[in-house]
């Protein structure tokens, strides 16, 4: 009887944390990840030194870049290296103006979600918790 108790608790356990590892994984960065952020930082930076984008439109990838990341778990010292590792490779000026328009309308949107968003500021409570036999029940006001 102990071992069919134990058995339903177990499976029990099992179907919680299966959905929750699934929906953790997809916020996960696999290498493929890594090689296309490391390949975009890149060819934003050859945009810059080559002149083809201004150092606001730079920055303002940076940010984007920085949005990106901030929707899948990133390890910096991995995307450093993607970043390294990546080979430059020759951005043309056409490339670098459209990926500028793109970084443009990219921030607009972002700002604009800024802008959208209201914090929902909880006002203080105060918890108090009873002890009665071996339960304890708490209120929260």
């Amino acid at each position: 009887m102990d071992n069919l108790i134990y058995s339903t608790i177990f499976m029990k356990k099992i179907a919680f944390i299966i959905p929750v590892l699934f929906t953790l994984s997809g916020c996960i960065t696999t290498p493929a990840q890594y090689q296309k952020y490391g390949a975009m930082a890149s060819d934003l930076n050859q945009c810059f030194q080559n002149g083809y984008i201004d150092g606001d439109t730079y920055g303002k990838g940076r940010v984007v870049l920085q949005n990106i990341h901030s929707m899948n778990i990133i390890n910096p010292t991995k995307l450093d290296a993607a970043i390294a590792n990546n080979p430059t490779r020759y951005v043309s000026q056409s490339e670098c103006m459209q990926m500028g328009g793109m970084i443009n309308a990219r921030f607009a949107q972002i700002q604009q979600s800024n802008q959208n968003y209201t914090p929902q500021i909880a006002s203080p409570t105060t918890t108090y918790c009873n002890r009665i036999g071996s339960q304890v029940v708490c209120n929260s006001y």
